[in-house]
């Protein structure tokens, strides 16, 4: 394949994912406001001019655009909160049904507000849901096949032979718990109880911080033992639409802690950004999975579209969690925000002055410009695009 082919599958398999998570979180914004009677001036997928469009007999506009980046919702007196009459222009002449939203109580504006990350979490959990019900839930016996000299497992007195049985109180039962919990855990002692010769044996490693590609080609940060590890499927439980639901919101939840947890270990020096992705690692993911799949010479196709389902699936219920937590950090233009001006409102009983909330804005717009410019510059430094800049 070459390599503008590959560009070309990163840029649309991307597209795909983040269109849908994004779409999900606007419509969950949206049936929030029709649950308190907002009216909406429009709900568009993607931005730029409209390629097709109607108005349904709300008023809304709901449109499809040309640049497919998500999608938005726009409620009637969202962003001038002074506005005392104005009705928007709509074409047709129809009028808007409902309330404006600045006319909305604090309450019923905040849960509009929540109800977008809550969408992607909904999202997540039903997707991964649909997984497990589909796949089953596989229990693995992870065992250690070889220790590297020197390596932070030899020091500890890792073995041959150990199967893995909990890592700081967690039982393991799939291979990617012992991966995540050590990769998260670069120069901090941890406790991993194995099972030798039918004896559980404490052992205190500190993993080492190394940098190493993962299997995406994305450059990384993360903790290493210094072992090499076989699995064994143990059992395959299928599940009931029921159990299935459950153990999405349990992923769903396993996701955010890992969030909660690099976030933690980040703000006190322990991890670095390496392990956040901004778009472009994100493409660089999605895509690189898709191609990993696509280009797979050794199965059919039938078995390629499977796999490629089961990627897109996962990608975007890991995506909507991350897209569902990062809205609701309180950065002023992002939901969280929204809701910190909120809160001050119920409290003082009147919302800050014009002044203050443009420089509220201001300064958020700045900082999340400021995020998004140096996430951004990490990933085109651990996806190696410097490299191929630098090899044009």
């Amino acid at each position: 394949m070459t390599a503008l082919l590959t560009l070309l599958m990163y840029i649309v398999s991307f597209l795909l994912v983040i269109s849908a998570v994004v779409v999900v979180h606007e419509l969950g914004h949206y049936l929030a406001g029709r649950m308190f009677n907002a009216a909406s001036e429009s709900f568009s997928v993607g931005f730029g001019k409209s390629i097709a469009e109607r108005t349904d007999k709300r008023g809304t506009r709901w449109r499809l655009n040309w640049l497919p980046l998500g999608g938005f919702v726009k409620f009637v007196g969202e962003q001038d909160p002074s506005d005392s009459g104005h009705e928007p222009d709509i074409p047709g002449g129809r009028p808007l049904v409902g309330r404006k939203y600045n006319e909305l109580s604090v309450g019923e504006r905040s849960v509009i507000l929540l109800a977008g990350p809550f969408a992607n979490f909904v999202l997540s959990t039903v997707v991964f849901g649909v997984l497990v019900f589909w796949l089953g839930i596989q229990t693995h016996r992870v065992v250690v096949t070889e220790v590297q000299a020197d390596s932070a497992a030899a020091v500890a007195g890792f073995e041959p032979g150990d199967q893995f049985l909990r890592i700081d109180g967690r039982e393991i039962r799939q291979v990617g718990n012992v991966l995540e919990r050590v990769s998260l855990s670069s120069n901090t002692r941890i406790e991993v109880e194995v099972l030798r010769d039918g004896d559980t044996v404490l052992l205190t490693p500190t993993p080492r911080r190394v940098e190493r590609k993962d299997d995406f080609g994305v450059t990384r940060q993360l903790g290493l033992l210094g072992v090499g590890l076989s699995r064994q499927v143990t059992e395959t439980n299928r599940v009931n639409p029921i159990e299935a639901l459950g153990s999405g919101a349990v992923e769903t939840w396993r996701h955010l802690d890992r969030t909660f947890t690099v976030l933690g270990r980040l703000f006190v020096g322990k991890e670095d950004l390496s392990l956040f992705n901004g778009p472009i690692g994100m493409a660089k993911v999605v895509g690189e999975g898709t191609n990993m799949i696509v280009s797979n010479e050794e199965v059919t196709t039938l078995q390629k579209v499977r796999g490629l389902t089961i990627w897109f699936l996962t990608t975007v219920a890991a995506i909507s969690v991350a897209v569902g937590f990062f809205n609701l950090l309180p950065i002023p233009v992002l939901d969280g925000g929204h809701l910190v001006m909120n809160l001050y409102e119920a409290v003082t009983g009147r919302l800050p002055s014009e002044q203050i909330q443009a420089a509220v804005m201001s300064v958020g717009l700045v900082l999340l410009g400021g995020l998004f410019l140096f996430i951004t510059f990490n990933d085109i430094i651990s996806t190696g695009l410097l490299e191929v800049f630098g090899g044009l």
